[in-house]
């Protein structure tokens, strides 16, 4: 009999209310745990202790909402575009201004070249005709002393003009040409002659 009342009063002690909230003398196992955390998903569990029993709270953990954005690409690719837009432009601009420039002034450039040429030579007209024996200025030229006056004369303008300069006038045999037609000649010695018995002229490396 005594046994029944003390079964009934420790009955009546476990569902005292606490904080208005009616604990049950029996813990939540970790199967309820479970029930309670999405299934397929990890959780964070927080335990809460009472006087009165062992009650566990399970919360579940924010999903990582973090967006990873890639700013270094972005930029690297917006400096190469950039880049190359530039250089078009530029290439675009040199060009209109080259066409800019007006016949006058290529053509003034075309005169100066010209000039450059007779300057060239007239000095190695002279000095073939200063370097070869019997070669005398003004006076009419045979073979012999013609051919020689056109190697001499050849040989001194590729020696002093401008690389440019000789290549534009069209090289050694171009050179020869343009002298004999400078020094006065025999009648009897015929131009293709006097080339012919020219000497050949060195070119520089």
């Amino acid at each position: 009999m005594r046994f029944l009342k003390a079964a009934a009063l420790v009955a009546a002690l476990m569902l005292v209310p606490i904080g208005g909230i009616a604990l049950s003398a029996v813990a939540m196992d970790s199967a309820v745990a479970q029930e309670v955390a999405a299934p397929g998903k990890s959780t964070d569990v927080a335990t809460v202790s009472t006087p009165a029993a062992d009650v566990v709270v399970t919360v579940q953990a924010a999903p990582d909402t973090s967006i990873s954005v890639p700013l270094g690409n972005w930029a690297a690719d917006a400096l190469t575009f950039i880049g190359s837009v530039i250089l078009a432009v530029m290439g675009g601009v040199l060009t209109w201004v080259l066409t800019l420039i007006p016949s006058t002034l290529r053509a003034y450039i075309k005169d100066q070249q010209i000039k450059q040429v007779e300057q060239l030579l007239a000095r190695a007209v002279e000095y073939g005709i200063n370097a070869v024996s019997g070669a005398v200025k003004g006076q009419h030229l045979d073979v012999d002393i013609g051919s020689a006056v056109v190697a001499q004369a050849a040989q001194y303008a590729i020696d002093h003009g401008p690389e440019k300069l000789i290549a534009w006038l069209g090289g050694p045999d171009r050179i020869k040409e343009m002298v004999l037609a400078r020094i006065p000649l025999e009648q009897a010695a015929a131009a293709d002659e006097v080339l012919a018995k020219s000497p050949p002229v060195a070119v520089p490396a």
